[in-house]
């Protein structure tokens, strides 16, 4: 009989919760793991995509069917980028996005009615990725702009996980404003393990979008799911060049140095990463469905820490590892803006709407 262990059964949750065309962002974000994930082998069964927006059918989408989540320095989408939106299977859309799905299919506890293909039907060997991109604020998640995930919440429900054997490593990404705010794995029982959070902003700060893209009058990626999904790109490709023989160390490959590398000038933020878990992770352990088994050695043995938990908040002002395109190397600092593109649409369409009553009342005043 073989000793060797089963393949870990890796499943992933993507969740974009916002309404109207100006975040069309937060979908970017979103698809922009969604494509590591595919790229990756991961299949659609193992990947439960939550899409309020649907900003590839919006009205104002001067590219129907596209969507764009990364561009050159130029901001440009012209200039031979990708779009992303193809063959993208969406498992729960607009208005079925809301907290009591989300929960429920955290939890497994479905009405009898929903179809497989909206479950995650994880086990005891599970990794489990989570990944939230939508507004926020201190201790909580907007769904739809209709309603709220608490933290509580999102802590109840990782509890919840752990009794019923739903995961063995779980990684919970936020990026929104204050986002460290909605889970601390540290608060956690002591039975539940193996729980590692990442957060693109702490409890006085906001997270930031890139700026605008022109032909499509609004930002399509924020700065942190920018950088964090290049970092994880290299992770990967690092770590199958590792596993052929090559010379990168774990260190190299592990979740906390993805996130450490991010540039503190870039975000005007800082991402931190928190885990009460004994070991850190490589990244191929929750963003590959090919590397896991293959270098399962190496992240169980070579990342072992002596302490059982690790906080890690970047304070360096540069990054000591590659970890962005080249063109972005092209863009300078300056070009930054600390004004929440979020608030800045907000603000712009309210001047639209008040310009057209003035008109109707004009109008109707003749």
């Amino acid at each position: 009989m073989s000793s060797r262990q089963p393949e870990p059964d890796n499943w992933a949750v993507l969740v974009s919760t916002s309404k109207y065309y100006y975040n069309y962002r937060h979908f970017g974000n979103l698809l922009g793991i969604y494509t590591i994930l595919k790229d990756n082998g991961f299949d659609d069964d193992h990947i439960i995509l939550m899409d309020s927006l649907q900003v590839a059918c919006d009205l104002r989408n001067p590219r129907p069917g596209q969507v764009f989540s990364s561009v050159g320095a130029s901001g440009d989408t012209s200039t031979g980028e990708r779009n992303t939106y193809v063959n993208v299977e969406t498992d729960y859309k607009g208005d079925e996005v809301t907290v009591d799905a989300f929960l429920r299919v955290l939890t497994g506890l479905h009405e009898d009615h929903t179809s497989n293909q909206k479950r995650m039907r994880s086990s005891s060997r599970s990794n489990v990725l989570v990944y939230l991109s939508g507004h926020g604020g201190e201790e909580f998640f907007k769904f739809r702009d209709v309603e709220e995930l608490s933290a509580k919440q999102l802590k109840d429900a990782i509890i919840d996980m752990k009794i019923r054997n739903r995961f063995n490593n779980l990684l919970v990404v936020a990026d929104t404003c204050k986002a460290a705010t909605m889970l601390d794995p540290l608060s956690l029982p002591a039975h539940v393990s193996n729980v590692t959070f990442i957060a693109s902003s702490q409890a006085n700060e906001n997270s930031y979008g890139w700026v605008p893209v022109p032909d499509l009058d609004v930002t399509v990626v924020d700065r942190f799911s920018m950088q964090f999904s290049e970092n994880i790109k290299l992770a990967l490709q690092l770590e199958s060049q590792a596993a052929k023989g090559g010379k990168r160390t774990a260190k190299d490959l592990s979740l906390h140095k993805a996130v450490d590398s991010i540039d503190v000038r870039f975000l005007n933020s800082h991402a931190s990463i928190t885990s009460n878990s004994k070991k850190k992770m490589p990244v191929s352990s929750f963003f590959s469905a090919r590397l896991t088994g293959n270098f399962s050695r190496l992240s169980h043995v070579a990342l072992n820490l002596d302490r059982n938990v690790s906080i890690s908040t970047p304070s360096h002002s540069s990054p000591s590892w590659p970890f962005i395109s080249s063109g972005f190397e092209k863009v300078s600092y300056s070009q930054f803006t600390k004004i929440d593109s979020s608030t800045f649409y907000e603000g712009i369409n309210e001047i639209k709407m008040l310009l057209i009553l003035v008109v109707v009342i004009l109008l109707l005043t003749k």
